[in-house]
């Protein structure tokens, strides 16, 4: 394990001298800071010449949409993580463009099937009216318990030249929920399930102070509730807490702060970057007037894009909780796509936790089909972490490891699939799931 840990060391380092001396550097995109493909679009864009949302420029929009180009992409559907299990079907992806073959909408209608949830039907809608402003739609519905309602909008140049601004509303309720007790020493054959019931109303403002530095400011209003799930021969939380606190509804309003730091400043000779952040939060539960929490945590990434072809990324993250018999959701947790893929989403739950991540990506090839390009990538994974009660509970030896193999293929600049196959001491896992991990 010291070997390991040695070596990892070792090559973190080395990238830290390498860049440093070359001096290149990219801004990683956190919360709603724009990737740098993005910052040369909006270098020219005027931030009070935008088609910020009124009834006038949606008529206007869709006046105009026949005149678009359209194209068609079939869209077989395959999705699968070790909590809702595997769902398939088929839809279709409609893109339109404009004059400059800027994609300015893509409609995405699918049908699909999944043996806990039952037959379903999800729509997806993008607008892109300028390089700096995205709306987004999600409407999905299942026959058993899932659905979700979902509308998001972005604006990366918000009146102010270094401004940025996001609002979401977003209702789900997903049937397949897992949970297994919190601790360390929770154990993967008490597995239970829940429907994890959800409102969730945001608003984020963003803005850059300089090329090194730029912060995030996020208001939350959330309800959530534990219910039954769907699984019926798996045991239910809500029948083994009944009553507890861990478990209870919650309805609530939160504000975070983080503050971002691009440790490499920003040239573009290269791309490369290393981003530092740390952030707060403050919450408060409208059921009780004690029911107080506070977390705050601290986030490494890193990108080395050291080849044409070849990249090194990685994540190094620690959380931290705060507040008297909180519900286990408000915890901080590791688990599923993001975050540690050897374990299930929801796998370990505790007040602490920390988390490294890496990756060494492989855009192997290209594909022209259905007039599309879409670049193939490769991608060795390796995952590590662990979650405590307290800051002395954290051990090398207690450390939960796993690694894998991904496959990625990206649509354009901005649209990304990936599979990852990983394994760890509690067995292999397969995730579907759209753009990185980190």
């Amino acid at each position: 394990m010291r070997i390991i840990l040695k070596y990892l060391l070792i090559q973190l380092v080395a990238f830290i001298l390498s860049i440093s001396i070359a001096a290149q550097d990219k801004i990683i995109k956190k919360e709603i800071i724009p990737t740098p493909e993005e910052k040369k679009k909006l270098k020219d864009e005027d931030p009070k010449e935008a088609t910020y949302p009124t009834l006038d420029n949606f008529k206007k929009e869709f006046e105009n949409l026949p005149k678009f180009k359209k194209r068609y992409i079939p869209a077989p559907v395959a999705y699968a993580d070790p909590n809702t299990g595997f769902s398939y079907g088929a839809g279709v992806g409609i893109i339109f463009y404009d004059n400059n073959d800027e994609i300015r909408h893509l409609i995405g209608p699918y049908v699909h099937y999944n043996k806990n949830t039952g037959e379903g039907v999800t729509g997806r809608y993008i607008f892109m009216p300028t390089a700096k402003e995205r709306y987004y739609y999600k409407i999905s519905k299942s026959a058993n318990v899932n659905e979700e309602y979902l509308a998001e909008y972005t604006n990366q140049k918000f009146y102010l030249e270094n401004a940025s601004f996001s609002a979401l509303a977003d209702i789900y309720s997903e049937g397949t929920a897992r949970f297994y007790g919190v601790g360390r020493s929770s154990r993967s054959e008490d597995k239970m399930n829940y429907n994890h019931a959800e409102q969730t109303y945001q608003i984020k403002l963003g803005y850059f102070i300089n090329r090194f530095a730029d912060f995030n400011l996020r208001f939350e209003f959330f309800h959530i509730d534990v219910k039954k799930g769907v699984e019926e021969n798996t045991p239910q939380v809500i029948d083994a807490y009944k009553d507890h606190s861990l478990v209870r509804k919650t309805e609530g309003l939160a504000a975070k702060l983080e503050l971002g730091f691009n440790l490499l400043g920003e040239l573009d000779e290269k791309e490369a970057s290393m981003r530092f952040s740390v952030w707060g939060e403050q919450g408060f539960s409208l059921f009780g007037e004690d029911e107080l929490f506070e977390k705050w945590g601290a986030d490494l990434k890193f990108n080395w894009n050291f080849h044409p072809k070849i990249s090194w990324a990685g994540w190094v993250s620690y959380r931290e909780v705060h507040g008297d018999d909180l519900p286990f959701y408000l915890l901080s947790s590791l688990g599923g796509s993001r975050s540690f893929r050897g374990y299930e989403l929801g796998r370990l739950y505790d007040n602490n936790a920390v988390l490294g991540m890496t990756e060494l990506r492989w855009k192997f090839g290209t594909l022209n089909k259905f007039n599309f390009k879409t670049v193939w990538e490769l991608a060795f994974f390796y995952d590590v972490g662990q979650v405590g009660g307290k800051d002395s509970d954290f051990a090398i030896n207690h450390l939960e490891h796993s690694g894998g193999i991904g496959i990625r293929t990206h649509f354009g600049e901005n649209l990304l699939t990936r599979i990852d196959l990983s394994i760890a001491n509690e067995g292999f896992k397969i995730y579907v799931d759209f753009g990185y991990p980190f």
